[in-house]
């Protein structure tokens, strides 16, 4: 849904865009793990647990965990005779954060949460030391709001979210998102439980860099099948993503599979697969 997910409902997937929404969550545990295939040789894992315990009385709380894999690069030396650069070593960079959620509804119509997390990063080989400081670690917070307005299923959600170091070393860099989403159907005064339309609309500010507005929207057949598309605006490379969801209960215990897939132009496709389980 082109990342339109600060004011979406759902699980423990949801404390990677909002950890407020957990709060909301219908579910005793929910686990969900995803690979998503981004941009080159680039790859994100994650997986989340959220518990909530006596049907959410003391708030939900939970575990993440996220590792980029920016791909195998080479390691080069000037070659003999200034005739060019050889590949002397190989080396794989990544990103890592591990974090700990807890969310809670003080009241019916407002839930917040915060996400803390530690995050280390490795971009340069150990034989290239004049680059070593590049690499960082840090603890880095996140705090969410969901307000339930009471018109409808109508969601307002804000993020501010703290992702890296700033460049000055003197702080963390951040982004907020403010986002709402609604069921359109619910407009339609007609009871159709087993059937849905959630649109989402975020608007996001990065502290340096351009506002983006992502859209996206999620059509529900028979609570069993997830059509979902979306855009976002403006990219380097025209952004738009569709998707598609398979829930399958089993027993009383909830299984989901989605798959999402999207292109980036020259940057080719992104595809990216979850499984999650709740009971």
């Amino acid at each position: 849904m082109a990342g339109a997910t600060t004011a979406l409902g759902g699980a423990s997937e949801t404390m990677f865009h909002n950890p407020a929404i957990m709060a909301l969550m219908d579910r005793s545990v929910d686990v969900a793990l995803a690979q998503n295939r981004w941009i080159q040789d680039i790859i994100f894992h994650q997986g989340s647990i959220a518990l909530r315990p006596v049907r959410g009385r003391y708030g939900t709380i939970g575990l993440s965990f996220r590792r980029e894999d920016y791909g195998e690069l080479a390691l080069t030396a000037p070659a003999e005779n200034d005739s060019g650069f050889v590949t002397t070593d190989t080396y794989r960079p990544y990103s890592q954060a591990i974090g700990l959620v807890y969310a809670h509804s003080p009241i019916h119509s407002l839930s917040i949460g915060g996400h803390v997390r530690h995050i280390t990063s490795h971009f340069y080989p150990d034989e290239v030391e004049s680059y070593r400081d590049e690499d960082y670690d840090i603890i880095a917070y996140d705090l969410g709001l969901i307000y339930r307005t009471g018109f409808r299923s109508l969601l307002i959600g804000f993020i501010c979210r703290n992702y890296s170091l700033r460049d000055d070393n003197e702080g963390l860099a951040y982004i907020v998102e403010v986002g709402a989403s609604m069921d359109l159907l619910d407009l339609t005064g007609i009871n159709m439980d087993s059937h849905s339309l959630v649109v989402a609309l975020d608007r996001v500010y990065p502290r340096r860099f351009n506002k983006k507005i992502q859209i996206g929207a999620e059509y529900t057949f028979m609570k069993t099948i997830f059509i979902r598309a979306g855009y976002r605006r403006p990219t380097d490379e025209p952004e738009r993503n569709l998707g598609i969801g398979l829930r399958v209960p089993l027993d009383g215990v909830r299984l989901r599979l989605d798959y999402a897939y999207g292109h980036m132009g020259v940057f080719g496709d992104i595809k990216q697969f979850s499984i999650q389980l709740s009971y």
